[in-house]
């Protein structure tokens, strides 16, 4: 985990995916969209899956936009939400995520 804060922290933004989706037990195609979403809650929810600390969370969050762009009170109310959050309903939501991908391309043939 110590390693995934310094990822994001230095914003090796590859390195923070992959991390984060080894931490979550999914895949890096679930991790990514929540990395490019313009919103944050899916990510939230994979943070608190994995189980990681609000340190760890904020420097993720800070990897996934420029620098300076996410306002303090914004950053609060993410945090807020993050509190909220418990982790075996985040681990439950990201099961579903991985159950609906896996299913994904069966459903298209």
């Amino acid at each position: 985990m110590n390693a995934l804060r310094t990822f994001a922290s230095t914003r090796q933004y590859e390195e923070t995916v992959a991390g984060l989706s080894l931490l979550c037990s999914t895949s890096i195609e679930i991790i990514k969209p929540l990395m490019e979403s313009p919103r944050d809650e899916g990510l939230l929810i994979a943070c608190k899956g994995a189980g990681l600390s609000w340190q760890t969370v904020r420097a993720i969050l800070a990897c996934k936009f420029p620098p300076g762009e996410i306002p303090h009170k914004s950053m609060e109310k993410l945090e807020a939400e993050f509190g909220k959050l418990t982790r075996p309903n985040a681990e439950r939501l990201l099961r579903f995520w991985q159950v609906r991908q896996a299913e994904a391309p069966s459903s298209l043939a």
